[in-house]
């Protein structure tokens, strides 16, 4: 409309004309050069909807998240927290964030077992330099259950092999299990991962070679010639446990670090863990020491989980600590004091010698023999055999 105006002269005057028409061609240029100028700033600034939605977000799509390089540690879904570990929102991670809200009676059960714990275990984490939601790992490994047991045989909190844990430290006999202990098994977790992140220079394939071995993960990024773990799982070059691992512990995570966002606002965490230890020489029965020292047995147990039984070891490496209620330290200092003046008991071991049977040696130390079988975890009397060293228990 603007141009047909610019065309529409007075033909009766041909001098107007003449000026119209020089005034319309000043004025069409003009026009141009500020059209020319709009369009050109325009192109300058794509529309919105042309923005691409990583780059509006800052953050890519789910859909091109899903088994690919995740980002760097960033905010949690509370923007309070954060996590000191590399989290991915893909679809296998939002898979699993599923699975636990499925199961959020057994998973809000762990949260719970994770006030007791966690802050010890942060604590030895971050002493090692390591990142400390590292903990969530134990929540994976054994949902922070003491005595835990995998079908292959590892156990405890950080489901150590017997292979690996004496390894990096723990003590396993016929007394204790330090797999079992929340203290030491971290400290012997913290060094493995440290160990695994010197390999290979990433958290991901760190956590990857605690569930799946150190040389499981050599061979896959030798054999797919990456280190990146979503290119690794992509290409099948990782079993189906150790895909699934990696994925599971970030949501693990990112529950535990904002319960409330994801459906677990109701979770009533147990309290930190709180003791002494004092130091023990030999063996003793840890019942007749509660007795003493006016304390439950029960809460000797449940703070020295590795003791098999209720004796603590005859021998261990560097002495062995018991813990014990802070309240009640100096009640049990002096009921062990009294225990050790008294002396042990000179038949508390017993090695079978030719000829002897449980009845026998039972009988000769004047106790039932279930409880003789009991003592030693003994099902089946035909596997005492010579020079088995049994455990006397005191009646």
């Amino acid at each position: 409309m603007i141009f047909e105006r610019l065309h529409a002269v007075d033909q009766s005057n041909p001098r107007k004309t003449d000026v119209r028409n020089g005034s319309a061609f000043r004025w069409r240029t003009s026009v141009a050069a500020l059209i020319f100028l709009v369009v050109t700033l325009l192109a300058t600034f794509p529309a919105r909807s042309q923005v691409p939605e990583e780059s509006q977000t800052g953050n890519p799509k789910e859909s091109d998240l899903d088994l690919v390089s995740p980002p760097p540690p960033s905010p949690s879904a509370d923007s309070s927290e954060s996590t000191d570990l590399p989290i991915a929102r893909n679809r296998e991670v939002e898979r699993f964030i599923d699975q636990f809200r499925q199961a959020r009676k057994n998973f809000s059960r762990v949260l719970e077992r994770s006030g007791r714990y966690f802050t010890v275990m942060r604590t030895i984490l971050a002493e090692q330099n390591l990142p400390e939601d590292l903990v969530y790992l134990a929540v994976i490994e054994s949902g922070l259950y003491f005595d835990a047991t995998s079908s292959s045989g590892a156990k405890g909190f950080w489901q150590f092999l017997g292979g690996t844990a004496k390894r990096y430290g723990l003590v396993i006999n016929r007394w204790v299990d330090d797999r079992r202990d929340p203290i030491k098994s971290t400290h012997a977790a913290a060094r493995y991962l440290t160990d695994l992140y010197d390999m290979f220079q990433s958290w991901l394939l760190a956590q990857a070679g605690y569930n799946a071995g150190e040389n499981a993960i050599q061979r896959a990024t030798e054999r797919g010639a990456t280190k990146d773990f979503w290119e690794l799982a992509r290409k099948g070059m990782l079993r189906e446990e150790t895909r699934n691992f990696v994925p599971k512990l970030m949501a693990a995570v990112l529950i535990g670090k904002n319960p409330q966002e994801y459906g677990f606002g109701e979770v009533k965490y147990m309290a930190p863990m709180e003791y002494e230890e004092i130091p023990v020489e030999g063996e003793i029965d840890l019942r007749v020491l509660a007795k003493l020292g006016r304390v439950s047995y029960d809460q000797l147990r449940d703070l020295n989980p590795s003791l098999l039984g209720p004796y603590t070891p005859p021998s261990y490496p560097g002495g062995y600590r018991l813990r014990v209620p802070p309240q009640n330290e100096e009640n049990l200092l002096r009921a062990l004091k009294l225990l050790m003046k008294k002396g042990k008991p000179a038949s508390r071991f017993h090695r079978v010698a030719g000829g002897e049977t449980p009845a026998t040696i039972a009988a000769r130390y004047g106790i039932a023999v279930t409880s003789l079988l009991k003592a030693n975890r003994i099902s089946d009397p035909r596997r005492v055999r010579v020079g088995t060293a049994l455990q006397i228990p005191l009646e």
